[in-house]
């Protein structure tokens, strides 16, 4: 499975070791760009990823997998995926890494117990919250801090860090955000996740810089505070995998998120200001009770992926095929019935997901998708193919496993008919 990585490590974690100097390290061409942080006993040593791969380091890193999220990964996955990236994507580039240095930035692992101007970056399992408290006062240059603990209270003073820009709370058991999080008003990117929070504190609206909210696997949190709209500087936002049921039509002054993930909810509706969002590059909705896909969607210019997997959708609407920038369309496991002719004015289609429904009939102007790589109607009540999809120049993948096909178009031998389950 290919995995697309567009976007950079937050944080990086040296175990045992309380600082390290780290480097930025670049992997681009022109479909892929990476850009990450490492930690090393002796960074201007790595030129390769192999290297990366025997210098001992863990990463925790961010990365879009039709999806974006935070995982911890091996040094070898890390480099086994940007090696893979390099030589899957469309350039074959040589040039594998380079290295910026990132002068005196460090890494600490343990609360200081004495005031420390060089620290940047903090990474702290805590067993209690009673030595971060009363250690505060040590910790005020810090600008990044991922936090986890054992004890489960996300500590309130934890607002005195007010040059934080990069906040990563891993696992809590707390149910209540402290309301002195509004207080980190330099915050860029913030991620609660993994938790029992049953809801936000209506302070978070304070933070007005901020371009990055992670929020997920809180199934306790099934709404949002009204002032979640006031941080209009948003330009990702992941609020996946809570207990969500409904949205504040707030969220909708967010005119400038590109990436807006709100899948494994229970909601049952999305709202027509969905249409506001016209900086929209990619909505995941997967995973909700939606029985409707509003209208609104089609104003949505820019969108180049539509996730709705699993889903109550019955059709699909017409006006989402007004999106000729859409890329990647993910309409599998729902209850869909047909597919409209329209969808065929989708130019920059490459991947269509349309197994796992009761479509039983396809139409011959899907042919006229010249860019539509992968095409997956498994599991449906297809009876016959249209012999016009032959003609898709660019199919490469064509999934038809649990229908009855009585006529099949004469695909050429380059396309890749899957017809098992």
């Amino acid at each position: 499975m290919r995995i697309y990585i567009i976007t950079y490590l937050l944080i990086v974690s040296v175990y045992g070791v309380n600082a390290q100097q780290f480097r930025r390290i670049n992997v681009e061409g022109n479909k892929y760009k990476v850009t990450f942080m490492v930690a090393l006993e002796d960074s201007s040593k790595v030129t390769s990823v192999t290297q990366i791969a025997g210098s001992g380091v863990e990463f925790i890193f961010k990365y879009y997998n039709e999806r974006p999220s935070f995982h911890t990964y091996s040094k070898q996955y890390i480099a086994d995926s940007i090696a893979y990236i390099l030589e899957y994507g469309e350039d074959d580039t040589s040039q594998l890494l380079s290295l910026d240095k990132l002068a005196d930035a460090h890494i600490y692992t343990e609360v200081p117990t004495s005031p420390d101007s060089s620290i940047v970056v903090l990474e702290l399992m805590l067993a209690d919250t009673i030595a971060f408290t009363q250690n505060i006062a040590n910790m005020k240059s810090a600008q990044s801090l991922f936090i986890a603990t054992d004890d489960g209270s996300i500590p309130y003073s934890i607002g005195e860090l007010k040059n934080l820009q990069i906040l990563i709370i891993a696992e809590h058991s707390s149910t209540q955000i402290p309301a002195s999080i509004g207080k980190l008003t330099h915050l860029k990117t913030l991620s609660i996740g993994s938790g029992t929070a049953q809801n936000l504190p209506a302070s978070i609206g304070n933070l007005s810089k901020l371009e990055e909210l992670n929020i997920n696997e809180n199934i306790s949190l099934n709404n949002l505070p009204p002032e979640i709209g006031n941080m209009i500087g948003l330009q990702m936002v992941d609020l996946s995998n809570n207990g969500l049921t409904e949205i504040p039509s707030t969220i909708f002054n967010w005119t400038s998120v590109k990436i807006l993930v709100l899948a494994g909810n229970q909601l049952t509706t999305i709202p027509p200001q969905i249409g506001n969002l016209t900086n929209l590059e990619a909505l995941y909705l997967d995973d909700n009770m939606i029985n409707v896909l509003p209208k609104e969607l089609g104003n949505l210019k820019k969108l180049k992926i539509l996730s709705a997997s699993n889903n109550k959708l019955k059709e699909i609407p017409v006006e989402i095929c007004e999106n000729v920038n859409l890329v990647k369309l993910f309409l599998n496991d729902n209850k869909l019935i047909g597919i409209p002719d329209k969808l065929s004015t989708m130019k920059s289609l490459t991947h269509l997901y349309l197994q796992d429904n009761g479509i039983s009939i396809v139409p011959k102007d899907l042919s006229y998708l010249p860019l539509l790589e992968e095409l997956y109607l498994s599991n449906n009540k297809i009876k016959e193919l249209p012999i016009e999809l032959a003609s898709l120049k660019a199919l490469k993948t064509i999934t038809l496993g649990g229908n009855i096909i009585l006529k099949m178009p004469a695909f050429p031998k380059t396309v890749d008919i899957i017809t098992n389950l």
